[in-house]
């Protein structure tokens, strides 16, 4: 954390309003590893507003599994099954699914907190796939 308020001076000179986003969402990681997992839940649920809001799928779906992560390590199933639930619809009504790959990782991660078979090391799977999608635009 002692770095952050370093990073968040260089990104608001020198980055754009995407990665200052990202840096929001660096700190909400932050937070958890820190064991404030409420509060870096409720960021993540933000950063994850505004990638929607910005039409940045592959990022917004990047946020949604740092957000079942962070609400796995929570404990709060009903959450997690309400973001399993909610998350394909909101990137279907704002017709963000035509990215093939964020739409089979949404319905992955749905089927594994509906099966209760949702892990961190699925989660750094699916994320792994997403950013080697973005890697390769």
């Amino acid at each position: 954390m002692v770095r952050l308020p370093q990073a968040r001076e260089l990104y608001r000179l020198y980055g754009g309003e995407a990665n200052r986003l990202r840096l929001r969402w660096t700190e909400a990681l932050v937070l958890g590893g820190l064991g404030r997992s409420a509060e870096a839940v409720s960021r993540l649920r933000v950063v994850q507003q505004e990638f929607l809001d910005r039409r940045m799928p592959v990022d917004a779906a990047l946020v949604s599994l740092d957000l079942a992560v962070a609400l796995l390590r929570l404990g709060d199933l009903p959450a997690l099954e309400e973001l399993a639930a909610e998350v394909l619809p909101v990137f279907e009504s704002r017709g963000l699914t035509g990215e093939a790959v964020v739409a089979y990782t949404l319905i992955q991660l749905q089927r594994a907190i509906e099966g209760h078979s949702f892990t961190a090391s699925l989660a750094a799977e699916l994320a792994r796939r997403l950013r080697s999608e973005r890697r390769s635009r």
